[in-house]
């Protein structure tokens, strides 16, 4: 996997000293549907996905906040399933995380239910809540390409958002097959903060309508490298400015 970044967008472009004692989560929603198994060049599209995952532990962990971060990864297609460190642990930190992709041994299947890894998130992320004995920040990033029963989602989002952490949730879609507009209505609105920071970013544009919904693909529907980077570097200015705020 490539493990290239852009350098104009350092580690520490929002969190440059460390937090509060609240910790951060970030939840990695991963599609593994069969579709996910289509090749571009080198890579198929859940090996797109996992980068995108290994991207942000090695940047997050080479933060001077990166004592605050803990992350999670819940694989879905019909069904929902963590990713566990070697000790079974399914919430880690960004070193173990690495650790926890290289271990991975994911094989596309089935179809997809967006709303069932919805629901699993929102379990995670009381049950996070419960074990740190204070609302903590959560951050959800769904990735996928492909379709899900909407009404079901879209409730499952509301149900998410509206929990204890009120997380905050992030949609990227990869390819034609997605459903872009059942995407971008269930993620979160961008708050100010993240508007400004995007911005400068030069990410911005890359939202529609404020919303925190970003395409892998181009209007072709091909997942490019260029989309590809739009994703890493939003996926960390949403982290850091979730954890910080």
């Amino acid at each position: 996997m490539n493990e290239n970044y852009d350098d104009n967008l350092n580690d520490d472009t929002v969190v440059a000293s460390p937090l509060k004692s609240k910790l951060a989560l970030d939840i990695g929603l991963i599609d593994i549907s069969g579709s996910t198994g289509i090749k571009v060049n080198e890579l198929t599209k859940l090996m797109i996905m996992l980068e995108s995952m290994k991207n942000l532990f090695l940047r997050l962990g080479r933060s001077t906040a990166n004592s605050v971060f803990r992350f999670a990864i819940i694989v879905f297609d019909t069904k929902t399933e963590y990713l566990l460190t070697s000790d079974g642990n399914k919430i880690f930190t960004a070193s173990e995380g690495l650790d926890v992709l290289k271990n991975a041994d994911l094989k596309p299947r089935g179809g997809t239910d967006i709303g069932k890894a919805l629901i699993t998130a929102h379990d995670l992320s009381e049950e996070f809540f419960l074990s740190t004995g204070e609302p903590g920040k959560v951050s959800v990033f769904l990735m996928t390409d492909g379709k899900s029963n909407p009404e079901a989602a879209k409730k499952a989002a509301i149900e998410l958002k509206a929990g204890i952490n009120s997380p905050v949730l992030s949609t990227i879609s990869y390819g034609m097959d997605a459903n872009d507009s059942l995407l971008k209505e269930i993620s979160s609105e961008a708050s100010d903060e993240q508007k400004q920071v995007l911005r400068k970013a030069g990410l911005l544009n890359s939202l529609e309508d404020g919303k925190l919904f970003v395409k892998a693909h181009d209007e072709n529907g091909v997942v490019t490298e260029e989309k590809i980077e739009i994703v890493r570097n939003f996926s960390l200015v949403i982290s850091q400015t979730i954890a910080k705020d």
